[in-house]
């Protein structure tokens, strides 16, 4: 299948993907940064990309650590969360949140064996899988 795209906004992807990445140069904001004043939309689109590469990125971010909170990552998951010590910190800080948060309810058994599983009410439940297939934001 192909798509007729004009030249600039084939540029604007191109641009967006790379910045929005963090592998764009000075040149290569300044140069977004120019689009997006010649044409709001663009503006409009790069703040959207940015939010769903954001939220990937985080629920990529999730997936991964859990299975090595969990032990059942492989060697380069591993290597991966081992590597947010020095690559990006704030997430370090959040894996380590989650791990001592894990440690701490295994250091407490009790919780757990006096824990009473509760179902979500119907009503609720429906709700927030509507949300979820209509691909509405949730509330923050």
């Amino acid at each position: 299948m192909k798509f007729d795209m004009k030249p600039t906004d084939r540029a604007f992807l191109q641009l967006a993907e790379k910045v929005a990445a963090g592998k764009g140069t000075s040149k290569d904001q300044a140069e977004l940064d120019s689009m997006m004043k010649q044409n709001p939309e663009f503006r409009v689109e790069f703040t959207e990309f940015q939010r769903n590469l954001h939220d990937e990125q985080t629920a990529e971010f999730w997936a991964v650590a859990v299975r090595v909170l969990v032990g059942a990552a492989t060697k380069d998951e591993i290597r991966r969360i081992e590597s947010l010590k020095t690559d990006d910190p704030r997430r370090w800080e959040k894996y380590q949140d989650a791990l001592e948060f894990l440690n701490g309810m295994a250091a407490r058994p009790e919780i757990m064996k006096n824990a009473k599983p509760r179902l979500m009410p119907a009503h609720l439940r429906k709700e927030l899988l509507g949300d979820l297939s209509s691909k509405k934001r949730l509330p923050k």
